[in-house]
């Protein structure tokens, strides 16, 4: 079955889905949304037949799927362009966002001026030796990820949480080259 299809006929699916947490599967009763690709990777965004509640899937760990006889229902608030707001990756998050001022040397400004790593990306101040960007979103492990891979070229200067939580990574990774 072709999911696109089933989400532009408004069909409820019924997902056998593997956690990589978890090694039993589990059954859903989704009404497709949308799709969305990160990093080479397609998901399924959906909302559960039980609660509304809206839950994200990735394609290559659903076992299993098949049309549901249920009545396909619209979830009476969803908005992709606000869900994704101020996401970060495919995570998403309940809370309020978080403004986060980096600190990037020239080459790493450069690609962050021409490929924005957010689209609430400002640039704070321009100096010949470092551009502070300001982004606001979500803390999510993507992001966390990201920030980690810049290495030195990027520097969290607030909120001090981050600054914090980056630190501890960073002493954690060395540890394993000790």
């Amino acid at each position: 079955m072709v999911i696109i299809i089933l989400i532009k006929d408004r069909k409820v699916l019924e997902l056998t889905y593997k956690k990589f947490s978890d090694n039993s599967s589990k059954k859903h009763i989704v009404h497709p949304i949308l799709l969305k690709e990160y990093r080479n990777r397609w998901y399924l965004v959906s909302m559960l037949d039980k609660n509304m509640h809206i839950v994200i899937y990735a394609l290559d760990r659903i076992k299993s799927i098949a049309v549901h006889s249920n009545n396909y229902k619209s979830h009476p608030s969803f908005s992709s362009k606000n869900y994704f707001k101020h996401a970060y990756g495919i995570t998403t998050f309940e809370d309020e966002p978080t403004e986060v001022i980096l600190k990037a040397s020239p080459i790493q400004s450069s690609y962050f001026e021409t490929q924005s790593l957010h689209q609430t990306q400002k640039i704070v101040e321009k100096t010949v030796d470092y551009t502070l960007f300001s982004i606001t979103i979500g803390i999510t492990p993507e992001f966390l990820m990201d920030l980690q891979s810049f290495g030195d070229s990027v520097e969290v200067v607030e909120p001090e949480s981050l600054r914090k939580e980056i630190k501890t990574r960073l002493e954690n990774t060395l540890r394993l080259y000790k």
